[in-house]
This record gives C-alpha cells, sequence and structure tokens, in this order.
C-alpha cells in the first residue's frame, strides 16, 4: 500500500500497489543439483567412444523419488533425456549417446545421488566441441514442481582430425579408426 497527497486538497489518499501471489510450493527454495564425476574432468569424444564415464547427479533441497520398479526405475529414460548437448550433430551426444544410452546406466546412489556410467558409444563421431547441459526432470523428484537444472555444464572435445595426407579418412581412436561413426578395427 502506497499513501500519497492530492495536489490540490491536500487529501490525503491510499493507493494499493498489486502484487503477484506468492510462491506456493513448500521447499522448493533452495533447489539445485551438482554435477561431478569423471565426465568433469578433461573429456574427449575418445573417451566416450570408450565408455566408463560417470556422470553424477547430487541434489540439495530435494530427493529422488522411491526405489523400486513402481517409481524410479521409471524415470531413468527420462533423467538420461535430461542429458542434452546444445549441439545438434547427427553422430553427436544426443544422437548417439543420450538416445542409445541404456537405462541400467542410471543407478540411485541414495535419497539423494544418481550415478550414470556411460557405456561404449563407437559410432560416437563429432566434428566440434559439445556442451552438455543435465536437466533433472521434476517426475523423478520428491518435492519437485519444475525441473532443475544441474551445474555445471561440461564440454566433449573433438580428437584432432584425420592425420595429415592421410587416405583412410577417419579419425584414429584407441582399438581402430572411426570412418564416418563406423569402427573399423584394425
Amino acid at each position: 500500500m502506497v499513501a500519497y497527497y492530492g495536489a490540490r486538497t491536500g487529501y490525503r489518499r491510499k493507493a494499493f500497489v498489486w502484487q503477484p501471489p506468492a510462491q506456493r510450493w513448500v521447499g522448493t527454495s533452495g533447489r539445485r543439483a551438482a554435477i561431478t564425476g569423471t565426465i568433469t574432468a578433461s573429456v574427449t569424444e575418445t573417451d566416450i567412444v570408450a565408455g566408463g564415464k560417470t556422470i553424477i547427479i547430487t541434489l540439495t533441497g530435494d530427493t529422488w523419488i522411491a526405489a523400486g520398479a513402481g517409481s524410479f526405475d521409471l524415470q531413468r529414460d527420462e533423467i538420461l533425456q535430461g542429458l542434452d548437448s546444445a549441439q545438434g550433430e547427427a553422430l553427436g551426444w544426443n544422437a548417439k549417446v543420450r538416445d542409445l544410452e541404456v537405462v541400467a546406466a542410471v543407478v540411485r546412489t541414495s535419497d539423494t545421488v544418481v550415478t550414470i556410467t556411460l557405456t561404449a558409444s563407437v559410432t560416437y563421431d563429432i566434428t566440434a566441441q559439445e556442451t552438455i547441459t543435465v536437466t533433472i526432470p521434476s517426475t523423478a523428484l520428491v518435492t519437485g514442481p519444475t525441473d532443475i537444472t544441474a551445474t555445471p555444464t561440461f564440454t566433449v572435445d573433438v580428437v584432432g582430425g584425420e592425420p595429415e595426407g592421410s587416405l583412410l579418412g577417419g579419425k584414429l581412436i584407441r582399438g581402430g579408426l572411426l570412418q564416418h561413426g563406423v569402427l573399423v578395427r584394425r
């Protein structure tokens, strides 16, 4: 409420200022998710092709829904879909890692921690660095009315292209040669 005087009469009036309703969700302030694990270190496309990197999601101010076939297990694919690349390469993260990862890679370690261990993605082949953002779906959370965007994001760096003068036309990786998304063994 704001009080003011009329310009001519000196009469004091009260004017009401509209304010939006307060946030009604209980316990949602301070909700956040932190990303740790081996994925936050220097990661290259060779690391993603080989598999084994971990993405550890730790919640603060909320918890994962109960473990089991009737609840958390049904959300594992939604959690994987929250691993989103800002880029859209045909052989990039969204198409070859996120969309093809097995749900068994997502493990509810505790009420506040989920660990994702990436399996090998031999057809992953990028031409530019990818930036991955992790978004936790509200359906996987106990109190969450909205999704949580985790921090920090992480990047996957390109492995230097084909060697100068190469007639092979692909990228050398551990265990062979990657040509147009197909692993050719040595």
